[in-house]
């Protein structure tokens, strides 16, 4: 894999993980809307490098909590899914 490749991919699986870490300024009380949340990775992949299209989705559930997976059909297009009731479990001080 070609190194500049190597790093995008790293830095997009590291994603979710910064997400919730970085989330702080969009959650209030209650979970972040979809639109805060691809802001928020937008911000993120701007500030990695990343040129792959990442649209994030809040979903019912998802067993990893957070997950990125590419979509099919689309090369260099992903999706991050992200649990509604994880979000809603995540007070300020765990973000």
């Amino acid at each position: 894999m070609h190194q500049s490749s190597h790093r995008q991919f790293v830095a997009l699986l590291c994603l979710p993980a910064m997400l919730i870490s970085l989330g702080q300024g969009i959650y209030a009380h209650e979970p972040p809307s979809t639109v805060a949340l691809q802001e928020v990775v937008n911000g993120l992949k701007t500030e990695l490098g990343i040129d792959a299209v990442v649209s994030a989705t809040i979903v019912p559930t998802n067993a990893l909590l957070v997950s990125v997976e590419p979509v099919d059909g689309h090369p260099g297009t992903f999706r991050m899914a992200i649990e509604e009731r994880f979000l809603a479990a995540i007070d300020q001080d765990e973000l």
